[in-house]
C-alpha cells in the first residue's frame, strides 16, 4: 500500500497567499495539470518543486513536513 499525504494544510496556505489555486499555479514551473496531479497524490513533488513551493508560499525549511508530508489517516 503507497503512503497518501494530506495536502488540506498546503491548500489553505495556498489558499491564504494566493487566493485560488489557479492562481499559485502560475507563478509556479509546472502545469496545472501535473499540479493538480500531484495535489491528488496521483504523482508525487519533486525536492526541487518542493523547496521552490514553500520558498513562494513563505514557508520555513522546518515546517516543509507539515505541508508536503502529512500522512493521510
Amino acid at each position: 500500500m503507497a503512503m497518501e499525504f494530506d495536502y488540506s494544510r498546503l491548500r489553505g496556505r495556498i489558499v491564504e497567499r494566493y487566493g485560488t489555486l489557479g492562481a499559485f499555479v502560475e507563478v509556479l514551473p509546472i502545469g496545472s495539470v501535473a499540479f493538480t496531479q500531484k495535489m491528488k497524490g496521483r504523482v508525487a513533488f519533486k525536492n526541487d518543486e518542493i523547496l521552490n513551493m514553500a520558498e513562494k508560499l513563505d514557508i520555513d525549511k522546518h515546517e516543509i513536513p507539515d505541508y508536503f508530508f502529512c500522512l493521510k489517516r
